[in-house]
């Protein structure tokens, strides 16, 4: 359901009756959203005009834990959110705000989810 490259972000995912929500930080974190098939991708890079605004001793992003800013390697991290069959993603609630990202993910109805039917003879 969730892949990620590099360190994840701190994230959170909740199972509701009838949906599934997963809260993902964007603290300190430039987000960039974007549809992949079956689900969304979420790319974050460190705020460099946040690190840069009051210069502060210390700096720190889920891309940059062990390597600080500009220590080099990737500053990109990539979140991809891949529903699988029991979640309807055509009507997936969306919501950003200044620290997070939320994704409900509705449960489709069981009648609608495919079923494999196995019959013995």
């Amino acid at each position: 359901l969730l892949y990620c490259t590099g360190d994840p972000p701190a994230y959170a995912v909740y199972d509701r009756p009838d949906e599934l929500e997963i809260v993902i930080s964007t603290f300190n974190m430039v987000p960039e959203f974007g549809p992949v098939a079956g689900g969304f991708n979420l790319q974050l890079a460190p705020d460099v005009h946040k690190a840069a605004e009051a210069e502060p001793d210390h700096f720190r992003t889920a891309v940059n834990r062990a390597r600080g800013v500009g220590a080099g390697g990737s500053t990109l991290l990539q979140v991809v959110v891949a529903p699988t069959a029991p979640f309807d993603v055509s009507k997936a609630d969306l919501v950003q705000d200044d620290t997070t990202f939320v994704a409900h993910l509705p449960k489709r109805d069981v009648q609608a989810i495919p079923q494999l039917l196995v019959r013995r003879v």
